[in-house]
């Protein structure tokens, strides 16, 4: 009876906390469900290095004397450390940062390249709704972040399931060094500051950047599949590109970058492919950038943006957005690439694939269905009208179908 049970750590970074259980009889169980805890935020935000520590539950009778103990041993991450995909996969975007004061850099950098280039140096997401205009923004990024000619640095062995220490975006242009992982995060950062939805892709031993080349985000946080990746790129949905050919000491376009990250997702390197992660979706689900700390002198004293010398490359021809389309589609070959992107979805959630009993559907009776296909294709307009009531005049509902 009057039992209390106690949660401790050790170092404390936790508030502790006691519940009072008011009987326990032999051998019964009693499932807490409120298990609400704070964190020492102030303690683990100045925590600068990974260390062990414990948690410790006592249960002790109203007297003071202890019934039972148990203690759990806890790993304490440095503030930029990333657990890998192994343990926390779907906090690597609270990583990237936007509102770092290193990518108001990057972006100045970016609008400088657009106006030399003599395309509207604006930074202006989705709006233009071509994706033409993403793929240039992107492009202009790319050219923006060469600039900083930043130099490569090796990640960790098996970084993408253990995890490493992140550089902020600040750290990278301040110290001028990076990993692969470092560079993926600094280009989702500065695309979606820039209005754009990116995306982090992760293979064995390795990490780059995607973008969304309309305003659409995939279906979950995290998809383990190359092929949905590649039926994507295939659709124009959406950009990888290479991001450590940035650190290279040879300028490398973004085109090159393109190349390098598709034969990284090809069918013959499937195997290597760990996740793509969505950061528009993360967002969606609550999981925030860090906190930005203050600027470093250094970032203040060197200016806006740097000398940038790489160029920005033209568009190819792409499609118009899905998502903006208005009217009849005319053209064959755009109703065809639409239903190829609408059967992406493969489950029976897809009303194009499987329609449930429960769902509302208008039953058609047509003697010809191609007929009727073809009307529809050519922008006819079909005219429905209710079957006759059978039981009317007396006939024989049977014999009358």
């Amino acid at each position: 009876n009057d039992l209390r049970l106690t949660l401790r750590s050790d170092p404390v970074f936790l508030t502790p906390r006691t519940w009072i259980i008011d009987r326990l009889g032999a051998n019964d169980e009693l499932s807490i469900s409120d298990r609400d805890i704070f964190l020492n935020a102030e303690m683990l935000g100045d925590l600068r290095e990974s260390i062990s520590g414990t948690v410790t539950l006592s249960l002790e009778a109203s007297d003071g004397t202890q019934l039972a103990s148990v203690m759990h041993p806890v790993e304490l991450l440095a503030r930029n450390e990333w657990g890998g995909i192994d343990s926390m996969a779907d906090l690597l975007p609270a990583f990237v940062m936007p509102n770092d004061p290193a990518i108001d850099r990057v972006l100045k950098a970016t609008s400088d390249v657009l106006r030399r280039a003599g395309r509207p140096d604006g930074l202006d997401g989705y709006t233009s709704g071509k994706r033409e205009r993403v793929w240039e923004i992107s492009s202009a990024i790319w050219s923006a972040i060469s600039g900083f000619k930043l130099s490569y640095a090796l990640p960790p062995a098996s970084f993408e399931r253990v995890g490493q220490k992140v550089r902020t975006p600040s750290g990278i242009i301040e110290g001028g060094v990076a990993t692969c992982l470092d560079t993926a995060l600094l280009f989702a950062a500065s695309l979606a500051q820039a209005g754009l939805n990116p995306l982090v892709v992760l293979t064995q031993g390795h990490a780059f950047t995607g973008v969304w080349l309309q305003p659409i985000e995939f279906a979950t946080l995290i998809t383990d599949e190359a092929a949905a990746l590649r039926r994507h790129l295939d659709l124009d949905d959406l950009l990888i590109f290479e991001t450590t050919l940035v650190t290279s000491a040879t300028s490398s376009g973004f085109s090159q970058a393109l190349a390098a990250a598709r034969r990284q997702v090809a069918e013959g390197a499937s195997d290597r492919f760990e996740m793509v992660i969505d950061i528009r979706r993360a967002r969606m689900q609550k999981i925030r950038p860090l906190g930005v700390t203050a600027a470093p002198r250094e970032l203040v004293a060197a200016g806006l943006a740097p000398a940038v010398s790489e160029g920005l490359e033209a568009a190819p021809i792409l499609p118009a957005f899905d998502v903006q389309i208005e009217g009849p589609i005319s053209e064959v070959g755009s109703r065809i690439e639409q239903w190829q992107r609408k059967l992406l979805n493969l489950t029976t959630s897809n009303r194009l694939l499987h329609l449930a009993e429960s769902a509302k559907a208008v039953r058609l009776l047509c003697p010809d269905p191609g007929e009727l296909e073809d009307l529809l294709a050519d922008g006819k307009k079909i005219r429905i009208v209710p079957m006759p009531d059978l039981d009317v005049g007396g006939r024989d509902e049977k014999l009358y179908e």
